[in-house]
């Protein structure tokens, strides 16, 4: 099964800073695509193709790596039936009251799973990386739209890790 597992995949090129006022000279502005990929390299699904401070993304994969390869969704996922996306689409969605304990756990779940979290600012959909029983996954779901793929999370940031340019990009945490 893992040889037909997807890759998450991580492009960019540096470019010009588009605005005439430079708030931070250290940022790395950039071109920045997410996309699942096969293990042959063929492209499944861009998640986002951005322009943003590439160091906005490192700095949350980061802070968040260890969330990322271990934490499950803290909501109920009986037979792993739904997506990490559509079980807090359905969270959000439901009449339910609930308590503010659950509440504070799911909002700081998605602060560390929730791609939008990491491109603050920007519109990027709630996309969701994730453990979701046993295994790690990349999904979203509004309602209408939805999908989900498995992908190999590890390999994800030991590719990170050992891409030089990106080493070289001073991200705080």
């Amino acid at each position: 099964m893992a040889e037909k597992m997807n890759q998450l995949d991580l492009f960019f090129r540096r470019k010009k800073y588009p605005y005439s006022e430079l708030h931070d000279p250290g940022i790395c502005w950039s071109q920045i695509a997410l996309a699942v990929t096969s293990r042959k390299g063929r492209i499944i699904r861009v998640l986002f193709d951005w322009e943003w401070d590439l160091r906005c993304l490192l700095g949350w994969l980061k802070v968040n790596k260890i969330n990322l390869l271990e934490q499950e969704c803290p909501l109920e996922n009986i037979n792993g039936e739904h997506s990490i996306a559509a079980l807090i689409f359905h969270f959000y969605d439901s009449d339910e009251e609930y308590d503010d304990d659950l509440i504070d756990k799911i909002f700081n779940y998605r602060a560390a799973h929730g791609i939008r979290f990491a491109l603050s600012g920007t519109d990027v959909p709630n996309i969701y990386l994730g453990k979701n029983n046993g295994r790690h996954e990349v999904s979203f779901f509004d309602g209408v739209i939805s999908w989900s793929y498995e992908i190999d999370m590890k390999d994800f940031f030991n590719k990170i890790e050992s891409n030089q340019q990106l080493s070289e990009i001073p991200i705080e945490e």
